[in-house]
């Protein structure tokens, strides 16, 4: 039994289903695909494929596989008719496993944990390209791309898309009694740290010297409790008081479709104008829907 290529739960593609060798000068009138667990010989069809999105062409059949659970090992059988009324049988196995990307950490200030995922998968972006997913010529490119539409669609929004780690440092305490932090969605504060003159580093504790006010999609703040007051020692030249926080949407899946669909705007135009951004004489302009769709979306105050 033949083994396809071991698929992640999150991605979703066709698979190819070749008769050729069986069919002779038929062609393929139909087919059925099913699926069941290998472990337990239960019925999976539904979990890992779409029958609807199934497609055949001459002694091909392309079969869209999607999701799975993790470390689980699925069999599917394609049945198919011929156009002399023969009937074949092809089967092949399919494990799903997740390989979670390492995190890309750094020092600060700044953002010191980047995202681990993207808003947008490659198969997702290939599906939109009509890039078939057996060709793989542009898959270095294209993650490229997502990786620089995310960015583009962070610094348009002033938005953390993906959760992510970041240290922000300010240079003195503020007159009011919290602190704004930026980039939305809140998710925690790891830890609020101030150093003195000397160069002596105290950390904070919450509940008893700050209160975390998330404030869902907003910006989150550091505020301080009833009758409490900030530090009042003398602080540190540079980069006195660091406050180390996580923030970001947690799932792609949680991400509003207006920022999805701008994201695929974004990474269609860098593809599609890769050459250059100069096309036919005029000057290359970013799609206008791409604004129209973040707007709403963008932390307009001022950090």
């Amino acid at each position: 039994m033949d083994r396809f290529r071991n698929k992640q739960s999150s991605e979703a593609y066709f698979i190819e289903w070749d008769f050729a060798d069986l069919c002779g000068s038929a062609t393929i009138a139909s087919a059925t695909v099913t699926a069941k667990l290998v472990s337990t010989g239960a019925d999976a069809t539904a979990t890992i494929t779409t029958a609807g999105s199934q497609s055949i062409s001459g002694t091909s059949i392309h079969t869209w596989v999607k999701a799975g659970t993790s470390g689980t090992d699925y069999q599917l059988t394609c049945v198919a008719t011929a156009s002399d009324g023969s009937i074949y049988e092809l089967e092949g196995l399919m494990l799903v496993a997740d390989i979670p990307p390492a995190a890309v950490t750094g020092t600060g200030p700044g953002r010191v944990v980047a995202p681990v995922i993207e808003p947008v998968s490659l198969a997702e972006i290939k599906k939109h390209l009509k890039i078939d997913t057996d060709i793989d010529d542009d898959d270095e490119m294209l993650t490229g791309i997502i990786a620089a539409a995310r960015g583009h669609v962070e610094n348009i929004t002033r938005r953390a898309l993906l959760s992510q780690t970041w240290e922000y440092c300010i240079q003195k305490w503020p007159e009011s009694n919290f602190i704004k932090l930026p980039y939305g969605n809140l998710q925690s504060v790891t830890s609020v740290k101030w150093k003195a003159t000397d160069g002596t580093e105290t950390t904070l504790t919450e509940t008893t010297d700050y209160i975390v006010e998330k404030n869902g999609e907003g910006c989150g703040r550091i505020v301080l409790p009833y009758g409490g007051t900030w530090p009042s020692d003398t602080l540190y030249p540079s980069n006195p008081i660091t406050i180390k926080y996580v923030c970001g949407w947690t799932t792609a899946a949680a991400i509003p479709y207006e920022i999805k669909a701008a994201f695929k705007l974004i990474c269609t135009d860098l593809y599609v104008n890769r050459e250059g951004k100069t096309l036919s004489n005029q000057s290359y302009q970013e799609n206008e829907a791409v604004q129209a769709l973040l707007a709403s979306y963008r932390l307009w105050e001022e950090l």
